[in-house]
C-alpha cells in the first residue's frame, strides 16, 4: 500500500513542463526545490551542470528503491532490480577503461550512493582504480558480473566495439533477476502472487533476448556466441522465434521475425540497422513503462505495484535528466517539451 500512496508524488506532466521552463540551471534548482527532489539538489556545488543534476536525480531513485526494498512483502525481486544500478556504474567504468579513460574523468560520470547503501563501494572503487582494463575486470571474478565481463573483454578484443560491455553485463543483471523470478515463480509459497508480476518480468527479459539478438548480429558475432547470449527461459519471445532471428540474413530480415506494432514500432522504413535497433530498444522501454503503470490500475495492494513504482520513478528521472540537459543547451521550452515521455496508459 505504500508503493501505491507514493505514486502519488510522482511529478505530473504540468510541473515537467513548468521545469522545461527555467531560464537556466540554476533557475531549474531554484523549481526543483518546491518538489521531493528538493533534498537531492541541495547538495550540487556550482558552476551546475546537467551531469550533476543527473547523478543527484539517480540518487534520490536509488534512495526510494533501497528503502522499498527493506519493506517490501517480497524483497528478492526488488533486490534483484536493485542491481542495475551497481551495473550501469560497471559499464561505465568498464568502457572508461576500454577507452582509456583516467580515473579522474570516469568518476565526474559515477554516484556510488547505490553501493554504499549495500556495502558494495570497495568493489567499485578497486574496479575504477585498476590500471587496466584486464584488471579492472579481475576485481570482479566471484562475483556476479564476473563471467560475464569476462566474455565481454574476449568479445571487445575481437570486435573493438564497447557496446559489447553493455550488452553482457545487461546479461549478469538480467540472468540474476530471472533466476530470482523463476525460484520464487516455483515457490509453493510465493507462486500465486509472484506470478502477477510475470508481465514486468517477460518484458524485461525478451527485451534484452531481442535486442542481444540484434546487436549480434550488427556486430557481426558468431550464431554460437548469440546463442549463448539468450537468457533462459524466454517468456512471449520464444527461443525458436530467437534462433530464427539468429538465422536471418539480416538485421531487418531477423526484425521481421517480429511484431513490430507491439513494441511501438510502425515499419522499418529507410533507417540502418544501427537506427533500426535503437528505435525497438526505445520501444521496448516505453513499453515496459506502460506495463509497470498497470497494477496500480488492477492489482493495488500486490507487487506489481512496488516494482512498477520503481520503474514508473525511473522513468521520472528520465525525464527530469532530459530537461536538464535541454537546459543547459540552450534549448527553449518549446524544444524541450516534446521530448518529455508521456504514457498513454496514465
Amino acid at each position: 500500500m505504500k508503493a501505491f500512496a507514493l505514486k502519488g508524488t510522482l511529478l505530473p506532466i504540468s510541473i515537467l513542463e513548468t521545469l522545461a521552463e527555467s531560464k537556466d540551471l540554476e533557475d531549474f534548482a531554484a523549481r526543483l526545490k518546491g518538489t521531493l527532489y528538493s533534498g537531492a539538489i541541495s547538495k550540487l556545488t556550482k558552476p551546475l551542470y546537467a551531469t550533476k543534476f543527473e547523478l543527484a536525480f539517480r540518487e534520490h531513485l536509488v534512495a526510494l528503491h533501497h528503502a522499498i526494498g527493506t519493506v517490501a512483502a517480497y524483497p528478492d525481486l526488488v533486490w534483484a532490480y536493485y542491481l542495475k544500478y551497481p551495473s550501469s556504474n560497471l559499464k561505465t567504468v568498464l568502457k572508461g577503461k576500454a577507452l582509456g579513460k583516467s580515473f579522474e574523468e570516469l568518476s565526474s560520470h559515477l554516484d556510488l550512493y547505490a553501493e554504499e547503501l549495500v556495502g558494495r563501494r570497495d568493489l567499485l572503487v578497486r574496479a575504477l582504480s585498476a590500471s587496466s582494463l584486464e584488471e579492472a575486470i579481475g576485481v570482479l571474478g566471484g562475483t556476479e558480473f564476473g563471467t560475464e565481463a569476462s566474455e565481454a573483454l574476449r568479445v571487445f578484443k575481437e570486435k573493438g566495439n564497447v557496446q559489447v560491455f553493455d550488452l553482457y553485463l545487461d546479461r549478469a543483471f538480467l540472468k540474476n533477476l530471472s533466476d530470482v523470478y523463476s525460484s520464487l515463480r516455483t515457490s509453493e509459497r510465493f507462486a500465486y502472487d509472484v506470478k502477477k508480476v510475470e508481465s514486468l518480468v517477460a518484458l524485461d527479459i525478451d527485451s534484452y533476448n531481442l535486442l542481444a539478438v540484434l546487436r549480434g548480429k550488427l556486430w557481426d558475432l558468431p550464431a554460437s556466441d548469440i546463442k549463448g547470449l539468450i537468457i533462459e527461459p524466454t517468456f512471449e519471445v520464444s527461443r525458436r522465434k530467437l534462433e530464427m532471428m539468429i538465422d536471418a540474413s539480416s538485421v531487418q530480415d531477423a526484425l521481421r521475425q517480429i511484431s513490430l506494432a507491439a513494441y511501438n514500432m510502425e515499419s522499418l522504413g529507410e533507417r540502418s540497422d544501427n537506427e533500426l535497433i535503437n528505435t525497438l530498444e526505445e520501444g521496448l522501454r516505453l513499453a515496459g513503462y506502460e506495463r509497470a503503470y498497470r497494477p496500480f490500475i488492477w492489482d493495488v495492494f500486490g507487487i506489481g505495484v512496488v516494482l512498477g513504482l520503481i520503474r514508473l520513478k525511473e522513468l521520472e528521472v528520465r525525464n527530469l535528466s532530459g530537461i536538464a540537459v535541454g537546459i543547459e543547451k540552450g534549448f527553449s521550452a518549446a524544444g524541450i517539451i516534446p521530448k518529455i515521455v508521456r504514457l498513454r496508459a496514465s
